[in-house]
């Protein structure tokens, strides 16, 4: 179920390549930067989760494990899309891919809504990323729901991230825009890291929850965060990802499976403002800058929403 339009593309087909270069540079950003126009009005962002029924049964595949799992599941009972308050967006990719998202891929990545894991109902969106560097899939997120009318609001899906763990930083969903007042381009992503970076023979090595902040002003790009004392991120089972990206304060928020791993108001290691760009898209998928291991990089998503009120993961 969806708040955006309902023709949509049939389930299981690949969806087409949007080859098209990022801006400022050879790299590809993780999000497409174009202005998007006709905001959905929102009320203010709150970070208190809006509350699902725990007195609903689960759904089919709620507490499903696919073979191969490498950890035990949390079985999660989220609201169904017609029951989330706040609401912007909500597709849980039960009848194929939206046609407000709009797909994107490069170097031989995919994108494409299938039934080959889901953490409820049948479909799921299904991105793969191959070994080399930049060859990544997504889909993005524009008008009619971006720019919000606060410019505060928060993102939750739940990611199966595939086994096994990255050898270097992924990124999972990003934001795209302006920052106000400007015409300076920003693009924000939240991911995966291994802690300490590049350093995996390292006794103390682990996978943790990583922010990345670009913009045109240089001095605030590749300055990755990673909070050292945030649990490990747990590949291999159904994860609630969260994000708060919040205009009025500065401010940026994740959580995952309910628990606070970072916010962050500026960049730690070199001091500059982390301004939050009036964001007019956001981009769900892969994007990693580094060559990975033989098998790639594989993720699902399910239950996307975009919410003016923390949605959270419903209870366990």
């Amino acid at each position: 179920m969806t708040s955006g339009t309902s023709d949509r593309a049939e389930a299981g087909v690949t969806a087409p390549a949007d080859q098209s270069p990022a801006p400022g540079g050879s790299s590809p950003a993780p999000a497409d930067p174009a202005q998007a126009g006709g905001g959905m009005a929102g009320a203010t962002g709150s970070d208190a989760p809006v509350a699902a029924d725990a007195t609903r049964a689960p759904r089919p595949g709620d507490a499903a494990a696919a073979a191969g799992d490498a950890a035990p599941p949390i079985v999660f009972n989220p609201a169904a899309c017609g029951e989330i308050a706040g609401a912007l967006f909500c597709d849980d990719f039960e009848s194929g891919l939206n046609p407000d998202l709009k797909p994107r891929m490069s170097g031989g990545g995919t994108v494409a809504v299938d039934q080959t894991r889901a953490r409820g109902g049948k479909s799921s969106l299904h991105v793969k990323s191959l070994v080399r560097a930049y060859a990544d899939g997504s889909v993005n997120l524009r008008s009619p729901v971006f720019p919000t009318a606060t410019n505060n609001f928060f993102i939750r899906a739940f990611v199966y991230y595939a086994p096994p763990a990255p050898a270097d930083n992924v990124y999972l969903i990003s934001v795209s825009g302006q920052l106000p007042g400007t015409t300076t381009h920003a693009y924000v992503s939240m991911g995966t890291q291994g802690y300490p970076y590049n350093k995996p023979t390292a006794p103390n090595f682990k996978q943790l929850s990583t922010f990345i902040y670009h913009s045109d002003i240089k001095s605030a790009d590749h300055k990755p965060y990673t909070n050292p004392t945030a649990p490990e991120v747990t590949f291999g089972r159904w994860a609630c990802w969260e994000w708060q990206v919040d205009g009025p304060n500065n401010k940026w928020t994740v959580w995952v499976d309910g628990v606070e791993h970072m916010t962050r108001m500026w960049d730690g290691a070199a001091g500059t403002p982390w301004v939050v760009p009036t964001v007019s898209s956001i981009s769900v998928g892969i994007h990693h800058d580094h060559d990975e291991n033989p098998s790639g990089v594989e993720v699902w998503y399910d239950d996307l929403v975009v919410a003016s009120k923390r949605v959270g993961c419903g209870p366990p």
